[in-house]
């Protein structure tokens, strides 16, 4: 063995050749090898990890891919020798980017690839974690060498443009290409047909796979469960969302007793707004307009280095009395349209997928190329008005209304309530138009000082809050927790007392009489 530079045997390295073989990427050797001579015959293999590594070669510990990357033979790089691809929808955010690490525990001989666009807290999250969760982007994946592709949080054609030659491939030929998936959304008429469909109504699909993992008997180790617990926390909304089941909740403490670590959970879920993102907050909520029913939209500028928009969305429609939103985000040659709802005031994945989108019901997006701005609002209009109409104000309000003169005493109207069998009522003037409520607690308060005698005009509330019979019901349960009231006259055609909404007539909306009958 030849001498090294001391003196001491030379340690055995392998030449650039065998790290990475001349017919594995010409173009690599070419720019970094010696000479930087591109050989005649040879071609640069598609999506090769070497063109952008820092360490020569492509060989998988080298390029972070990590130990579980598939070994290749010579001559044929990494990428260009997958066989078997997982990828999720554009935009992926947290769920995807779970779902597609989840899967690959199953398959470890594919390869993650996504497409060209990701969600700010996904591509923060590999942004640390790359090394550890291997992907590529698919444009740098030999497409024409899959022949098994595995679709995670995603079952829609028009979600996966990035896999667009695969999918025509398969059409062709149906034994061409084997499609596996796993979802967790609505069927829908732009669904994928597959060989394989692992489809349950959950709130996150990883938690389906994470069920999947515990039956294999297959480990997580801690990083694995943060990361599957940042995804299901995300697409429940910590369990927040209506669609959130009891599975979610079982996978999420299986997880925690994986030691998954609640700290990056939270560092990665709500991170504070930076400036662009409150600039855009403020031109959302200023330029929103009524769009049909209980929907809202606003057109803007599509927002350059903004990340996140669609948080930003969801903070818009917090800060608003409306049961739905759109945003519409107008650029050259697309409009981006990003919909968030409240629970039970419109089913915005229904809308969407009318122009191409999809997602949930409280949550959804769509890129739209075929139609301009006012074609745009104009659908999104007419869905919205086609939707069948869901839990208003007057499905749950109570009519006909016992009403209070103002004439009368505190002590009358004090039995009156107690006759009705009601906690309070409004008051009306001699004209029948409503000046007031008072409630059994303003009649103990009178009874207290000794003022029973007294006209109810002394110690009703004044400043009265009403809402319409066609609100969504969301909009009344935000008014009650805003202002801190028990009941609101409902208003219909005219008409100020077509009905009242009282916490009774809420709660039973909201859990079923006979869990409030109890």
């Amino acid at each position: 063995m030849p001498a090294g530079p001391a003196g001491g045997p030379r340690k055995a390295q392998r030449s650039r050749s065998e790290l990475h073989p001349r017919k594995s990427c010409a173009r690599h050797r070419t720019q970094r090898g010696p000479g930087r001579r591109r050989p005649e015959n040879d071609r640069a293999a598609p999506g090769c990890p070497a063109r952008r590594a820092r360490s020569p070669g492509c060989i998988p510990e080298l390029q972070g891919l990590g130990p579980g990357a598939p070994r290749t033979p010579p001559g044929v790089c990494w990428a260009s020798a997958v066989t078997t691809l997982i990828t999720t929808h554009e935009n992926a955010d947290l769920d995807a980017l779970a779902s597609t690490v989840a899967v690959r525990k199953l398959h470890p001989e594919a390869i993650v690839g996504f497409g060209r666009r990701l969600n700010p807290s996904t591509r923060a999250f590999l942004a640390l974690h790359r090394g550890r969760f291997p992907s590529e982007h698919c444009d740098h994946v030999d497409l024409d060498a899959v022949d098994a592709l595995i679709l995670t949080d995603v079952r829609r054609r028009g979600r996966v443009p990035h896999v667009a030659s695969l999918l025509a491939r398969r059409d062709a030929d149906p034994t061409a290409l084997r499609v596996e998936v796993w979802d967790h959304h609505e069927a829908s008429t732009d669904d994928l047909p597959a060989d394989a469909i692992h489809v349950a109504p959950l709130g996150a699909v990883t938690t389906l796979l994470v069920e999947t993992l515990r039956e294999r008997g297959l480990p997580v180790d801690p990083i694995e469960a943060t990361l599957f617990a940042l995804g299901i926390h995300d697409d429940t909304g910590s369990l927040s969302f209506p669609t959130s089941t009891p599975r979610d909740a079982r996978a999420l403490a299986w997880l925690m007793e994986q030691g998954a670590e609640l700290t990056v959970v939270k560092r990665y879920l709500a991170p504070p707004l930076d400036e662009r993102q409150r600039q855009l907050l403020r031109a959302l909520l200023e330029g929103m307009a009524p769009l049909a029913g209980p929907a809202a939209v606003v057109t803007l500028p599509l927002p350059k280095k903004v990340r996140g928009i669609a948080r930003v969305c969801s903070e818009a429609l917090a800060l608003t009395e409306y049961g739905a939103f759109f945003a519409i985000f107008d650029g050259p040659t697309k409009r981006q349209v990003i919909a968030r709802a409240r629970h039970g005031a419109l089913d915005v994945g229904e809308v969407l997928a009318a122009v191409g989108g999809g997602g949930h019901t409280g949550a959804a997006a769509a890129v739209v190329r075929d139609l301009d701005v006012a074609a745009l609002r104009a659908r999104l209009a007419e869905r919205v008005e086609a939707q069948p109409p869901r839990q208003r104000v007057r499905d749950v309000m109570s009519a006909p209304v016992h009403v209070l003169s103002r004439e009368w005493t505190v002590q009358e109207a004090g039995e009156a309530l107690e006759r009705w069998g009601v906690s309070g009522a409004p008051v009306v003037d001699v004209a029948g138009a409503v000046v007031g409520m008072l409630s059994r607690r303003d009649v103990l308060r009178a009874e207290r000082r000794g003022r029973l005698g007294l006209p109810v005009a002394g110690w009703m509330s004044h400043h009265v809050i009403d809402v319409a019979a066609d609100a969504p019901l969301a909009e009344a349960l935000a008014r009650m927790a805003r202002h801190d009231i028990g009941r609101l006259p409902v208003e219909a055609s005219g008409d100020p007392l077509a009905g009242i909404v009282t916490r009774s007539d809420a709660l039973r909306a909201l859990y079923g009489r006979e869990a409030t009958d109890r």
